[in-house]
């Protein structure tokens, strides 16, 4: 059982390994890794970020329908992957907070008083959930790399418009409309030059393909992390039972004076009220790391969060649009979009909702704690911890988005007022 929950922490451990390449090889983290490539990718985004822009103001007017809200989704993608390049190349400390998060030990308290019972149940929810984790993190990546796929749809439909029905290079659709660095205009005048901006294009593309996979799969793998460090607090406040318990049977047969008495012999000759102290310490131990990780997280997902929403709530209004009065290929592309999006955005918010659960879980653990007839100090104790555990750890921004169900509800609803009032000005 042992090697069987190593070998699910080796899967963990080779994901985010594998986030630590990738992130290296774009040269954003860890700061001592940053280099002139990664200087170079991050300022291509402030460039790339204002060419939609500096398009959709000078050609707006030649446009027609298709050309224009092509432009705008260029713009809200380049919003988008300038956001995630800022979050990690610029704030590296929040992403710090997640590697640490990630990379922390469970809390399985190995208590001799109470044999191995306990702590193999321990093993094996450790063992399931982290199998779990790395299904879902594997899961998230592959859905992040579907929506970037769908981008591929535009130029493999152009080359093959092209080259079996000979359509001019200038009607041939590209992914972005991004000028020409040929010839620092919009125009496309040779296949020569299609096949070049539509490779760079792709390369820009494959780049925040990298960069999304990242930051989703560590978000992913955080969230799961507090989740089984929550799942095993139960269990440390069961094993707190079952010894009080043992406490109880030992006091009736034994004729000790009482728990406040502290005769009854535990393990290496200490009292069970002294092992029964250790243990509540433990308890205590673990209940504020619990709520420091979630404070740490909630430091790494204030601009994330932000940014996500947002993308997500323009992404989904203009894919419906787009969806709806877009030739073909565009119905095609932004299909593919919205179902990846949507699951992407459903995983996120799933994880979110279910490690609330597991906050309000932690709270009645505490609560269905038993606490009659113990000594004063474990009174005084749980009703600390249950003081404390009155604000519910979630991960919450500023009041105004929660990582729930209800953040979902939010986006969903945004998108489709902004989708109703694109709808009426285009009408």
């Amino acid at each position: 059982m042992k090697g069987k929950t190593d070998q699910d922490n080796d899967k963990l451990k080779a994901v985010m390994l594998e986030i630590l390449d990738y992130l290296k090889l774009i040269q954003f983290y860890p700061p001592s890794a940053v280099g002139i490539r990664g200087t170079l990718l991050y300022l291509s985004m402030i460039v790339l970020i204002f060419q939609p822009a500096a398009a959709i103001l000078g050609h707006w007017g030649v446009w027609d329908f298709n050309s224009r809200v092509t432009a705008i989704d260029n713009f809200t993608f380049s919003i988008g992957i300038m956001a995630m390049s800022s979050d990690i190349f610029l704030m590296p400390e929040k992403t710090k907070l997640f590697f640490d998060v990630i990379n922390s030990k469970f809390a399985l308290n190995r208590n001799q008083p109470s044999g191995d019972a306990i702590y193999r149940e321990k093993c094996e929810l450790v063992e399931t959930m982290t199998g779990e984790g790395y299904r879902l993190v594997r899961t998230t990546g592959s859905v992040v790399m579907y929506f970037f796929t769908s981008h591929i749809v535009v130029p493999i439909s152009g080359l093959a418009v092209y080259f079996l029905k000979s359509e001019p290079v200038e009607n041939l659709p590209l992914l972005f409309k991004y000028y020409n660095p040929l010839t620092l205009t919009l125009d496309v005048r040779t296949i020569f030059e299609y096949l070049l901006i539509t490779f760079l294009q792709l390369c820009f593309v494959f780049y925040s393909a990298i960069l999304a996979t990242v930051i989703h799969q560590m978000q992913m793998l955080s969230l799961y992390h507090m989740r089984v460090e929550m799942r095993l607090f139960h269990l440390n406040v069961k094993e707190i039972d079952l010894y009080c318990e043992k406490m109880r049977r030992v006091q009736e047969n034994g004729g000790n004076e009482g728990m406040d008495g502290g005769n009854m012999e535990g393990e290496d000759g200490k009292s069970m009220e002294e092992e029964l102290r250790i243990m509540v310490r433990k308890l205590v131990m673990h209940h504020q790391t619990i709520f420091r990780k979630v404070k740490d997280l909630n430091d790494g997902f204030k601009f994330r969060l932000f940014y996500f929403n947002a993308y997500i709530c323009l992404q989904i209004c203009l894919g419906i649009f787009i969806f709806m009065k877009g030739e073909l290929l565009l119905k095609i592309k932004y299909g593919m979009i919205l179902i990846t999006i949507t699951i992407v955005e459903f995983l996120f918010i799933e994880n979110g909702q279910k490690l609330q659960d597991e906050g309000e879980d932690l709270r009645t653990a505490l609560y269905n704690c038993s606490w009659r007839d113990k000594p004063r100090w474990f009174i005084s104790t749980l009703k600390i911890l249950m003081t404390r555990n009155n604000k519910l750890p979630k991960i919450v921004l500023s009041n105004v988005f929660t990582l729930n169900h209800n953040n979902m509800t939010v986006v969903m609803r945004g998108a489709y007022s902004y989708f109703n009032l694109l709808n009426n000005v285009s009408s």
